[in-house]
């Protein structure tokens, strides 16, 4: 890079986006050239449907991107000229695909027993943000939802699972618009069946070390992600179509996705799991079957285990709801570490994990507590971080909630050796 550094670069070969030599020029109709897989995410990705350099508006419907095989040339032989300065050759690119062919492969696919075209597409589809647009326009989601379909009517056939795995990658590759997402759910009302079906069919001990199966299950779970929070849809109206067993079973499986990827998958299939289970559990009757189905004690464990933000926030907020039930608080408490975690997390991972914190322990502390969990409280040091919080910068509702947990047992309090009496005393009003 340093020999690179020295060399004079001509500025028409570097891209306006990126300002890196361009590998593969492209052309667009206001006369500006970029890098193919620049200017295509900030199009098709980002969806800056304008010229950067020109803020010119392109076309939604059919953007004009032609290559510009003139510069390729010459950024190719000045890259072979300076080679033994350190400089990379730059390959020949593979041309996009023709909107035709993709169009040919789908049918293919559709008429297909096999996986064999859906490998082609998920090739095609992973090569290019045009290439995946191309497939956007030409039905590709509508078409692989009914292929899982199909896969799952006949489910004795021996490749479901691996039909299946390669049909759910390539519909989250799409990266699919909130529109699209839209228009997916209205026509294929049955799509939530079908993800619940497919995590249904792989619960169990054994299928959390079949690599397809998990793959198949992590799939599904950012496809149900993405429809849920894109689409602005409440789960009441996603989920109208399916019956109340279904659901209660798409929460169990959700719950028990959870419970495995704490070990078995990646943090980012534990977040999208979280997402799903925090949109599913917005309403009384979903809380106390997530519940029945032990989300608080695996979200405890999650608590325990993962010390990133991100995770950490969207646990609490859930245990949140779930402590807004009277299944939900007696399940932490009866948890060996519930209430010592989550009087742990406060004031150490951020502001919203204080506020929610606090608030579980309000509840638990105002409708759950017996002598049992009032000592329990004093004894982990609970007591104390909630007399701490009163000096922290956070919302006034939250510490009008600790002074009436410190009203509500300051007697049994007030006695302990393990805080200063004068602590419960002075912050009860």
């Amino acid at each position: 890079m340093e020999k690179i550094a020295i060399l004079d670069i001509p500025s028409y070969f570097l891209c306006p986006i990126s300002f890196q030599i361009m590998k593969d020029p492209v052309t667009l109709t206001t006369g500006i050239t970029y890098d193919r897989q620049e200017i295509e995410k900030w199009v098709f990705s980002d969806k800056h449907f304008t010229c950067p350099m020109t803020n010119q508006k392109l076309s939604e419907s059919d953007i004009e991107i032609t290559p510009n095989h003139t510069l390729r040339r010459l950024i190719q032989s000045w890259c072979g000229k300076n080679a033994s300065q350190g400089v990379e050759r730059i390959p020949t690119p593979m041309p996009p695909v023709d909107r035709l062919v993709i169009g040919r492969i789908l049918c293919d696919a559709g008429k297909s027993t096999g996986d064999g075209a859906l490998r082609k597409l998920r090739e095609i589809f992973g090569y290019s943000e045009w290439n995946r647009h191309c497939g956007r326009n030409a039905g590709a989601a509508d078409v692989l939802v009914t292929i899982v379909r199909k896969k799952l009517i006949n489910d004795h056939e021996d490749d479901v699972d691996q039909v299946c795995e390669v049909a759910l990658s390539i519909l989250n590759a799409l990266n699919l618009s909130k529109g699209t997402l839209r228009d997916l759910v209205e026509n294929h009302s049955d799509i939530v069946t079908l993800i619940t079906r497919l995590l249904k069919r792989f619960s169990g001990d054994d299928n959390y070390n079949n690599n397809c199966q998990l793959a198949c299950r992590s799939h599904a779970i950012f496809l149900l992600k993405s429809i849920l929070t894109e689409t602005n849809s409440t789960p009441v109206v996603l989920f109208q179509n399916i019956s109340s067993l279904e659901y209660s079973d798409l929460l169990a499986e959700m719950v028990t996705v959870l419970r495995y990827s704490r070990t078995t998958t990646s943090k980012s299939v534990t977040k999208a799991s979280l997402r799903v289970i925090g949109e599913l559990c917005q309403n009384g009757r979903n809380r106390v079957q997530a519940v029945k189905a032990g989300a608080v004690k695996v979200l405890v464990d999650i608590l325990l285990d993962f010390p990133e933000k991100k995770v950490c926030e969207m646990a609490v907020v859930i245990l949140d709801n779930l402590c807004g039930c009277a299944e939900g608080r007696e399940q932490l408490v009866g948890h060996p570490g519930g209430v010592a975690v989550v009087g742990k997390k406060i004031g150490r991972v951020s502001g919203l994990v204080t506020d929610r914190g606090v608030r579980i322990l309000y509840m638990v502390a105002k409708r759950t507590a017996t002598a049992a969990l009032v000592s329990e409280m004093m004894e982990l040091g609970v007591v104390s971080k909630l007399c701490a919080v009163l000096y922290l910068e956070c919302c006034g509702k939250t510490k009008e909630r600790v002074r009436e947990i410190l009203r509500l047992h300051s007697k049994a309090w007030s006695k302990s050796r393990c805080v200063i009496p004068h602590l419960i005393t002075s912050n009860m009003y």
